[in-house]
Order: structure tokens, then C-alpha cells, then sequence
């Protein structure tokens, strides 16, 4: 409240002034608000605004001012976050999440493959192991009934004996049908040359042609079992291969003798042949010191019937002149 000193002047009390610092601080207060300034951070001061009622030069209209830059200044604090950045952050979400889809469509793709391909191999091994089984089977079996039909009348006691105890047991796997008319043979061919497997029929030697397949085709028997018949068998007789796939027939073209050591008659020829191994002579006591070989090829080979009476004359003096098996 406004009064007088001793000397005339006129002066402000110390209760005027109090209520002039209150007001400004419910100004301040006021001001300072979220309702009345919604986009300002910083609080509005009763300080500055009593600093400014202390000074009668801040005017109105620059408080006017003062908050019209702070608000630009929220204002220019909220769009830092302006439409073009959300676009492209949208654009590169965008980006990640085709990526993650193709990314997912590939791996199925490729899981989709793999069962397929797994299930289309294992369905073709299936297929072929139960073909081999089959045709195996079939081969066991014409192996069988040929054997129930073997003629043993030039077979010696020993062969017969053995030949009977190897029915027990279990010889390798028979790969083809050996069939010469002409003495009436008909005998498995298995895939070993061990001695079970020649008492059991005649077999494939390793290392020349498979059956059914071009090349040299090996088979060795015993002279004194299926093959004593071999010394009937002359140039031109036919000789039948008989596989799971197909049969072949053959032509006898050459008949010879050769030594032991001698593997050369087992190398591969210009065209498809057979080659059946013996020893030799027939009826030799002992350890055979010759090999009979009787060499056949092809019936379209052209070389079938390319044999000469010499060479026909030449095996039909056989030295069996040795001691006989009783």
C-alpha cells in the first residue's frame, strides 16, 4: 500500500510489495501449467516473470513474443519425426519383411525337393533290391530243379559225395544258367570259384566279363563233375547263357589245351564269347597238368562257325590212356 515518509515522498510499504511477489507467482504458476501451454517441456519460472514485473520496460506485448517463439520452438521439437522419415522407415520394413517371406518360401522349397528326391531314390532302390531278389530267386530255383536232374553216371565217387554235402550249406549266389544241349547240361553258374561253389555247380571267374554283358565270360568246372561232359562238346555245338535279363547263345569256335600258368585264353576278344575252363585229362589220378578250354562266341559274331576239322582232330585224340577214377 502506498504511503507517506517523514519527508513528503510517497513510497511503498513492505505488505504491497508482498502481495506484488504473490501474484506474480500465481502468474507463474498459472502460466506454467500443461493446460495453458499443452506443447511446452520447460516450465515457465515465477522468477522471470516477477523479473519482469519488477522492470516496467518488458512490456506486454514482448511477453507476447517470448511465448510465441517458445511454442515455434515445441513445435519445432514435435515434426523432428517428419512424414518423409516414417515413409521410409515403412519402406524399409517393408524391404526386411520380403525378404523374410522369400527367404521362408525358399527354405520350404527346398525342404519339398529334398523329401521328394529321398522318397523317389528310395522307392527306386526298393524297386531294385525286390528285382535282384526276384531274379535271384528264379535263378536259385531252375538252379534247383536242374540239380534234382543231374546225371552222375561219369561223375567220380569223391565229386558225388561232395557235391551232396553242399547242398547243406550255403554257396554264393547263382548268376546265371550254364545250358549245353548237346550233353544235356544244365547247371548254375555262381559267383565264386571257391570249392563249395564248383561242387555245387560250375563258376564265374573273377575278372573277366559278367554274364549278359559283352566281353569274355569265364566259367570254370570240375573234370571230374558237370563238366567231364565238355569231352563231347566239339566245333559248332551250341552253348546257352541264360540270365536274369536275357539269353544268349553261343557258337563253339576253338577247343585247346594249355598249362596251368596260361591266362591268356581268358582275355578279352574282339567280339562277345564264352570260355570254359577244365582241367585236363578227364580221367587223370592227381592233380591235372593241363587246362581244357572250350571257346565259343556269339552266334552273330561271324566267327561261330570259323573252325577247322585240324582243330577238331587235334582234341579228339584225347590221352586218356591214364588211370581211371573206380
Amino acid at each position: 500500500m502506498l504511503t507517506e515518509s517523514p519527508n513528503g515522498q510517497t513510497v511503498i510499504s513492505t505488505s504491497a510489495v508482498e502481495m506484488g511477489y504473490t501474484a506474480c507467482a500465481t502468474i507463474g504458476v498459472t502460466l506454467s501449467s500443461p493446460a495453458f501451454f499443452p506443447l511446452r517441456r520447460e516450465p515457465v519460472t515465477t522468477t522471470s516473470f516477477a523479473s519482469a514485473l519488477r522492470f516496467p520496460k518488458l512490456r506486454v506485448l514482448e511477453v507476447r513474443q517470448v511465448r510465441k517463439r517458445m511454442v515455434s520452438d515445441e513445435l519445432s521439437r514435435v515434426h523432428l519425426t517428419s512424414p518423409a522419415k516414417e515413409f521410409r522407415l515403412a519402406k524399409a520394413l517393408r524391404k526386411i519383411e520380403c525378404g523374410l517371406l522369400i527367404l521362408g518360401l525358399a527354405l520350404v522349397a527346398i525342404y519339398v525337393g529334398a523329401y521328394a528326391h529321398r522318397t523317389i531314390l528310395s522307392r527306386a532302390a526298393l524297386d531294385n533290391f525286390r528285382s535282384r531278389t526276384q531274379e535271384s530267386t528264379a535263378l536259385a530255383h531252375a538252379g534247383l530243379s536242374s540239380a534234382q536232374n543231374v546225371d552222375f553216371s561219369l561223375w567220380s565217387q569223391k565229386r558225388i559225395a561232395d557235391y551232396e554235402q553242399s547242398l547243406a550249406q550255403n554257396a554264393a549266389p547263382t548268376v546265371a544258367l550254364l545250358q549245353i544241349p548237346k550233353i544235356h547240361l544244365e547247371v548254375p553258374v555262381l559267383d565264386s570259384t571257391d570249392d563249395l561253389a564248383l561242387n555245387r555247380g560250375v563258376g564265374h571267374i573273377a575278372g573277366t566279363g559278367q554274364p549278359g554283358q559283352d566281353g569274355n565270360v569265364g566259367i570254370a568246372g570240375h573234370r571230374d563233375g558237370f563238366f567231364r561232359g565238355l569231352k563231347d562238346v566239339g566245333i559248332g555245338d551250341t552253348i546257352e547263357l541264360v540270365t536274369p535279363n536275357r539269353t544268349i547263345s553261343y557258337v563253339v569256335d576253338q577247343i585247346q589245351l594249355v598249362e596251368p600258368s596260361d591266362v591268356s585264353v581268358l582275355s578279352a576278344r574282339t567280339h562277345a564269347s564264352l570260355t570254359l575252363v577244365t582241367c585236363y585229362p578227364f580221367y587223370f589220378v592227381g592233380s591235372a597238368p593241363q587246362r581244357y578250354i572250350v571257346q565259343a562266341s556269339t552266334s552273330d559274331s561271324g566267327l561261330a562257325h570259323a573252325g577247322t576239322d585240324q582243330q577238331e582232330k587235334a582234341v579228339a585224340r584225347k590221352s586218356d590212356s591214364g588211370p581211371r577214377y573206380q
